[in-house]
């Protein structure tokens, strides 16, 4: 089963808020030490995000997204990952071929399956060139 829905509102010049849920078969790394390996895994992800144009050079966003995994077969099967993910970013328009980035995301995995949940704090400087 696959489903993607999700909507979309344009609030101002380059303001928009989107909000979705989807619902697919994804693939997975848990393989299983023994067995049957677990392939797959039925997700559900429930996502949104805003991106605001402040001025015209300076950009910001905000994301986040919650996902429930069931895995499917193998060691694994019937066994639950819930992911929840954070992130926030800001860019200056250089020019209009450059724009200086800087954002943060945070990530933390609960799992049911031993070891494997995680929290995982990421920051980021860059420049994107766009042509």
């Amino acid at each position: 089963p696959y489903a993607d829905f999700s909507a979309s509102w344009r609030y101002a010049e380059d303001c928009n808020i989107q909000l979705g849920v989807k619902h697919n078969r994804t693939q997975t790394d848990v393989a299983g030490a023994a067995g049957t390996p677990t392939l797959d895994a039925e997700t559900t992800s429930v996502y949104g995000s805003i991106n605001h144009q402040i001025t015209a050079k300076i950009s910001a966003s905000l994301l986040g997204q919650y996902q429930r995994s069931a895995f499917n077969q193998g060691a694994a099967a019937g066994q639950i990952d819930q992911l929840g993910i954070v992130g926030v970013n800001v860019g200056y328009a250089i020019n209009p071929f450059l724009t200086a980035e800087a954002g943060y995301n945070y990530d933390r995995l609960l799992s049911e399956i031993s070891n494997r949940s995680f929290t995982r704090n990421r920051v980021y400087v860059g420049i994107r060139a766009t042509y």
